[in-house]
């Protein structure tokens, strides 16, 4: 037996998958004006920003969906066995028209005031709808995929919004974004604090170009970036712990609280439209277990047995 054929027999296997989440385990309309039971349960998620202001933080209204992938992802490989090819998170629009498509990421400088030195013009009409990760605070240190399972320290769809007050940076799960050199960072207050906010992914919708106006029902999908190498290993490592989370979190301006400005809305699992209509998400995977000392104990003895071989023989094919 040659030895390439000897390596292939003792390595652990590899496998080739796609999962597909028809429902989060949860999803959390994130926004400091209702309770979290509320914001746990209701059946649609305005996202909405209130950018360059120091009264609130610039992504107001957000999102939040967290997927428990160990129902069909083995869990617990180590965060390098899981090799990525594709994550898509798609949300249903639970508004009629109101919107228009932007495909196109926009600098915070288009959110200053025109006064402003740094303020740079949007050349394209919208606003994009962005997505990040999750990072939790106060005490938080990981996502419950139910309300009944979750234990001290775990962040579930009814929890608490924030802290006492809801001060800037107070909400309790917050956006996720990651600096050029890899620092994370809450990106809730980016346009104030004056930095991009490279979102990890931005929606499109099959069919509509950028300026259509966005009917009712329609699937906004967010392919994540998996070329950052800062996304892939917050993404590898959820894969390894068993739970996924997600926020969508865009600056469309709103005015007050009967905002004329449109903004997106986005139906929760809750609704009662259809299940269709559930955020969902999309996993291909390939799962390449690390090496242990079995496999290498026995790619070893291969070695040495066929070193002894092609002494005898004079074989080196």
């Amino acid at each position: 037996m040659k030895l390439c054929a000897l390596i292939a027999f003792a390595a652990l296997p590899v496998w080739a998958a796609t999962a597909t989440f028809s429902q989060p385990a949860l999803d959390k309309w994130m926004y400091g004006a209702v309770s979290g039971t509320f914001g746990g349960v209701r059946e649609t998620a305005p996202v909405f920003g209130f950018p360059n202001t120091t009264a609130d933080e610039d992504r107001l209204g957000q999102m939040l969906v967290a997927f428990d992938t160990s129902l069909q992802v083995p869990f617990g490989l180590g965060a390098s066995s899981y090799q990525i090819s594709r994550i898509t998170l798609s949300v249903f629009n639970s508004d009629n028209n109101t919107n228009t498509l932007d495909t196109t990421a926009d600098s915070f400088r288009s959110h200053l005031s025109t006064n402003d030195p740094l303020y740079q013009i949007d050349a394209d009409a919208g606003r994009p709808v962005e997505v990040f990760g999750v990072r939790l605070r106060n005490g938080y240190t990981a996502l419950a995929p139910t309300v009944a399972g979750a234990g001290p320290g775990k962040y579930h769809e009814q929890s608490p919004f924030g802290a006492s007050g809801t001060p800037i940076h107070g909400r309790h799960a917050y956006p996720l974004g990651f600096t050029p050199s890899g620092d994370a960072v809450d990106v809730s207050d980016n346009v104030t604090e004056r930095f991009e906010a490279t979102p990890w992914g931005i929606a499109e919708i099959n069919g509509l170009a950028d300026g259509d106006l966005i009917p009712e029902g329609s699937e906004y999908r967010f392919n994540l970036d998996l070329t950052s190498p800062y996304i892939r290993a917050y993404l590898q490592q959820a894969l390894n712990d068993g739970i996924l989370g997600l926020t969508v979190a865009p600056l469309h301006p709103v005015t007050g609280q009967s905002s004329a400005t449109p903004y997106p809305s986005f139906f929760t699992r809750e609704n009662q439209i259809g299940a269709e209509f559930a955020p969902r998400l999309e996993v291909e995977y390939v799962i390449v277990p690390e090496p242990n000392t079995t496999s290498a104990a026995i790619i070893g003895a291969a070695i040495l047995a066929l070193g002894r071989g092609w002494r005898r023989r004079g074989d080196f094919s």
